[in-house]
């Protein structure tokens, strides 16, 4: 049963078009996170959701009950932020009872009280019921705004950027903790996130969407094997994304952090997969690589030209070394893909200048 049903949804900001007839379905206990390129529509998605944003067309249903007209306090959504948006003035204890206080159906003052013990509980936060929020760290902070949002037992949990202020490990620690809470309480969520980390390791399916438009929809494992286009691969991080275009957009907004090496390609063929040959992906799990110790002035077969490439650049990145590679031939490795860089991992460190010898394994090759 689906717990969310948006159905042709748009919203414009003037002439604007932030969300162009969307359609999304969130099933009960599922949690869908929502990525994509600043700008997208992602919190725009949220706001309309939340009633905080007019509809210029469509529905929302949320538990069978239609939104339209519902205020957002009556929408029986539990809302978390980056910003935590706690009260300061209220000890955390009393930031958990808030949203308890607000329900219609107001419930009494020892049953308020067990509520908050257990989620504070379930927060591990239970001896800082009676602490000031001004003395919590960031990480107890983002802990006390989950506990407020899920003490109502919302029919749809919203997560917008939760993590985005908190550092690396504290954010990865609290996505595993995050992860099997939902999963004790069976949590309905939809979360937006800029971290596309975060969102494959806590979401049972992820929505990529670009420009108020969704591009793919699917479990993280099937997105990032098989991306719809070469803008989801590219925004997904894949390095080896080689023709079909790409605009500043495309490569410059990836929530990954890496960058775009797709400017360098001419023709390709689609003999390696579905597509119209327009652009084609290799992933770095799809290569292999070896040291080629002939001199670089040495007669190359047509064998080994197709395979060669020249090592450009080295960087070490957890455990491995990362190298950026540029082919020599119009052809790689059966592909003919023009002159490209590539993007490699090796457990041993090449040189600079020197020449590897490549392998590709084209079971793994998208073309789009």
């Amino acid at each position: 049963m689906s717990e969310l049903v948006i159905e042709n949804l748009s919203v414009r900001y003037g002439e604007t078009e932030a969300l162009h007839d969307l359609n999304l379905e969130v099933a009960s206990g599922e949690i869908v996170a929502v990525i994509g390129p600043s700008g997208c529509g992602k919190s725009s998605l949220l706001r309309a959701i939340a009633g905080l944003e007019p509809l210029a067309s469509g529905s929302i249903t949320l538990e069978g009950k239609d939104l339209a007209g519902i205020a957002t306090h009556e929408r029986d959504l539990g809302l978390m932020f980056q910003d935590h948006a706690l009260f300061p003035h209220l000890n955390v204890a009393d930031n958990v009872a808030f949203g308890l206080r607000m329900q219609k159906q107001k419930q009494k003052r020892a049953k308020r009280r067990a509520r908050v013990a257990e989620l504070l509980e379930l927060v591990g936060l239970e001896e800082l019921a009676g602490r000031s929020i001004d003395a919590l760290s960031g990480g107890e902070a983002q802990r006390v705004a989950l506990a407020r949002a899920l003490a109502p037992r919302p029919g749809l949990l919203m997560l917008d950027e939760p993590l985005g202020s908190l550092d690396q490990l504290l954010r990865q620690q609290l996505v595993a903790e995050l992860w099997s809470m939902f999963a004790e309480l069976e949590v309905t969520a939809l979360h937006v996130t800029h971290d596309q980390g975060e969102a494959f390791a806590l979401a049972d399916r992820v929505v990529v969407l670009r420009d108020g438009e969704i591009q793919q929809v699917g479990r993280p494992v099937d997105v990032w094997r098989d991306p719809s286009s070469a803008f989801v691969a590219r925004f997904l991080g894949h390095p080896n994304v080689w023709g079909g275009g790409s605009s500043e957009s495309d490569s410059s907004q990836s929530d990954s952090g890496r960058s775009d090496d797709s400017n360098s390609s001419d023709s390709l063929s689609d003999d390696n997969g579905s597509g119209d040959g327009s652009a084609i992906l290799v992933p770095i799990s799809a290569i292999s690589a070896r040291r080629d110790d002939r001199e670089l002035d040495s007669a190359l077969s047509a064998a080994d030209l197709e395979r060669s490439v020249i090592v450009q650049q080295v960087q070490f990145i957890e455990g491995r070394f990362r190298v950026t590679a540029r082919s020599e031939g119009s052809t790689l490795c059966q592909m003919n893909v023009g002159p490209v860089t590539v993007v490699l991992d090796m457990i041993d460190e090449p040189e600079v200048g020197s020449r590897l010898l490549i392998k590709l394994d084209h079971r793994q090759v998208v073309a789009f």
